[in-house]
């Protein structure tokens, strides 16, 4: 006589026919305590049954019965959503529209090691954002094709990975723009070398009020160098390069001032790191005060502004 022990925990007496299967291998039982009524004994790591009730997969870990994925579902959503514990969704694609919406995972206790993706995939102006248990929920994702992977531990979920579109813009300037005596004058970088554009559209809004407009939440680096053209300086006159955010004074990036009263160039360069929210607008303002007005130099190599979220 042969007796066969299975991973499922259950023994047979009778010996198997060459070639033979079964239909359908794993026990099916309506909830863990018909499983192991039917087995005879407690549970033990690596049980296996299909609950008929929740339409999943279950196993022992050693400490509790956990569902098992059965299936890597890919759900589309476009309004609030749930995830549920048997709904066997590995991956929630979020078409947001022009309002914010929520995808709120399940109980990390009833979906111990599960693992679950969230993907903004549209270019709506709304906020996806993932709310549930754990410390870094709620998790808002603004661009298209932003992504967060979680799994969750029994008590939390964990953020795994994330995938954020890269911001970073280029600008330069190919005019000479003349800057007024003691004017806070908004610098016009003109001329695109590089813009990722949010959603298809450029971050930055060259002319007059030349302005950069944050697509997300995050600190970003702002660069910038603006040479001027060779004029007579005032003992002590400045130069400043200002950012500012929202219409008002953030940094003073660079100040350049004069030693003597002679004719010389002078050159403003510096950065600076600026926390902003979605839609926030950054420009960069140069103040001098040579008694005079100044010209910029009309050369892109050395007038320019980079802006990278970091």
């Amino acid at each position: 006589m042969r007796i066969l022990d299975f991973l499922d925990g259950f023994f047979s007496e009778s010996v198997p026919s060459q070639g033979a299967a079964t239909a359908n291998a794993l026990p099916t039982f309506v909830d863990d305590a018909a499983y192991v009524t039917a087995k005879g004994s407690a549970a033990a790591a690596g049980d296996l049954y299909f609950n008929t009730t929740s339409n999943v997969q279950r196993n022992y870990d050693g400490t509790a019965w956990v569902n098992t994925v059965l299936n890597s579902l890919v759900s589309a959503q476009a309004a609030n959503y749930t995830v549920l514990d048997t709904d066997n969704i590995r991956t929630v694609l979020v078409t947001s529209g022009g309002t914010d919406k929520t995808i709120t995972l399940p109980s990390p206790a009833t979906n111990v090691n599960r693992v679950i993706t969230v993907s903004k995939v549209d270019t709506g102006a709304g906020d996806a954002i993932v709310a549930g248990t754990g410390p870094e929920l709620n998790y808002t994702m603004s661009m298209q094709n932003e992504s967060v992977t979680f799994q969750t531990d029994g008590t939390n979920w964990i953020v795994l990975s994330k995938h954020v579109p890269s911001v970073a813009v280029r600008y330069s300037s190919s005019a000479s723009q003349s800057i007024p005596n003691v004017t806070y004058e908004v610098f016009n970088f003109d001329t695109k070398e590089y813009d990722t554009a949010n959603n298809g559209t450029d971050l930055v809004t060259p002319g007059v009020s030349w302005i950069f407009t944050a697509p997300k939440d995050g600190y970003y680096s702002v660069t910038s160098n603006v040479n001027f053209s060779s004029g007579t300086n005032v003992f002590d006159g400045a130069f400043s390069l200002f950012l500012y955010k929202n219409a008002g004074s953030l940094f003073l990036i660079s100040e350049s001032r004069s030693e003597t009263a002679s004719a010389s160039f002078s050159t403003l360069y510096g950065s600076a790191t600026a926390l902003l929210q979605k839609g926030d607008e950054i420009d960069l303002r140069i103040f001098q005060g040579m008694g005079v007005a100044r010209t910029a130099s009309n050369s892109g190599s050395f007038v320019w502004v980079t802006i990278n979220l970091l």
